[in-house]
């Protein structure tokens, strides 16, 4: 019984395996990465943060 339980699990991890190395070599491509913020009126402390920061570092 625990035979058979381990080697149902050693091929399950092995499918796992073989499933992301498959999408780690069809993942590369052209995509963009997006940052989404609140509106300034949700966080003016931030607003005026990122505005001194960007003076300070151009």
């Amino acid at each position: 019984m625990k035979k058979m339980l381990s080697i149902i699990l050693a091929l399950a991890m092995l499918l796992s395996m073989t499933t992301v190395a498959a999408v780690a070599e069809t993942a590369e491509g052209t995509w963009k990465v997006a940052i989404l913020t609140g509106t300034t009126t949700q966080g003016e402390e931030e607003f005026r943060a990122a505005e001194k920061l960007a003076a300070e570092y151009p």
